[in-house]
């Protein structure tokens, strides 16, 4: 598996596990908290990615742009940030696992 795919999928997982809005990550009585905080329970989608991926280097840079490239064609260009995205009001988890989906896809894809 490519390291591109391979971040998205643990980010996914992560999401599956659980979702937020509004920081990078929450805790168990859902206070913000730090993406790699142990104690950190539910996650954004840069929450995610953080937290699987710590350091910000090319692997997530590429996860992220293919997340942004997702995100663009999904709403015809109206928005091309992860964290507007994540935080408009009544998305959804489901929404945000299928941006991971369609972006772990975009990545497996011979360019």
């Amino acid at each position: 598996m490519n390291p591109t795919v391979n971040l998205l999928t643990q980010a996914r997982a992560v999401i599956e596990r659980g979702w937020c809005q509004g920081c990078f990550a929450r805790d168990a009585q859902g206070q913000p908290i730090e993406s790699t905080d142990p104690l950190a329970e539910t996650f954004c989608i840069r929450g995610a990615t953080r937290a699987v991926a710590p350091i910000d280097d090319d692997e997530r840079v590429r996860a992220h742009r293919h997340l942004e490239d997702v995100i663009i064609a999904l709403t015809d260009g109206d928005c091309d940030s992860l964290a507007r995205y994540n935080d408009v009001p009544g998305r959804t988890q489901a929404e945000v696992l299928a941006v991971f989906d369609a972006a772990i896809t975009l990545a497996d894809s011979p360019t």
